[in-house]
């Protein structure tokens, strides 16, 4: 289980938030709801993983769709879709 999983302790970018709003389809939701909204997500997901810089947790049961953490910040950055050959380069770059 991620840090984020465990301790729901991180920070929103500007551009985290509106990204999520976006992509999630929650233009219509205040920042204070898209917030409690991310933090049940990063509770619910069953997938993760990392590189040197980023923390990747799947948005809820989502393979695709992935909320970027900074691991120096401890801030969500951006909510993006993954591809899973991508998922495998950044895992095996990580690796070498």
């Amino acid at each position: 289980m991620s840090y984020y999983q465990q301790a729901n302790n991180f920070e929103y970018s500007d551009h985290g938030l509106q990204r999520v709003k976006e992509r999630l389809k929650m233009k219509d939701k205040t920042d204070w709801e898209v917030r409690e909204e991310v933090r049940r997500l990063v509770k619910l997901s069953t997938y993760s993983f990392e590189d040197g810089y980023y923390d990747y947790v799947s948005v809820g049961k989502s393979k695709d769709m992935f909320f970027v953490f900074s691991k120096n910040e401890h801030i969500l950055i951006t909510c993006t879709k993954i591809s899973v050959e991508k998922q495998m380069k950044l895992i095996s770059k990580e690796l070498n």
